[in-house]
């Protein structure tokens, strides 16, 4: 008898990392290890079809908790707008010394 590892269950949430609108198809993507752009060129052509896609869209970024509210991620770590200028300077880079020029033979 061979032991099978249980499923691991996938959590529905929006992305704060990979968000373009609300993260609604980056969540989605990553919670089901999509490709981003493939799941946003459905979404988007899709509206182009009859049917309420843009309220289920609507709907889903008011239902999804997000990315952080779902793993409790802190807002500094993931957070995109974190201003770099606040980091501290980088510590000064000393010069390369330059190559020795090789012998001339006659």
């Amino acid at each position: 008898m061979t032991a099978t590892a249980a499923p691991t269950a996938r959590r529905l949430y929006r992305s704060t990392r990979d968000k373009k609108v609300a993260g609604v198809c980056g969540g989605i993507a990553e919670a089901m290890g999509w490709d981003v752009t493939a799941v946003r060129l459905v979404a988007a052509l899709s509206i182009l079809l009859p049917g309420p896609q843009a309220l289920a869209y609507l709907v889903a970024w008011l239902v999804m908790p997000t990315d952080r509210e779902v793993y409790g991620w802190d807002s500094f770590r993931y957070d995109s707008s974190y201003d770099t200028a606040e980091a501290p300077p980088a510590p000064p880079v000393e010069p390369v010394p330059p190559m020795p020029t090789p012998p001339h033979t006659a």
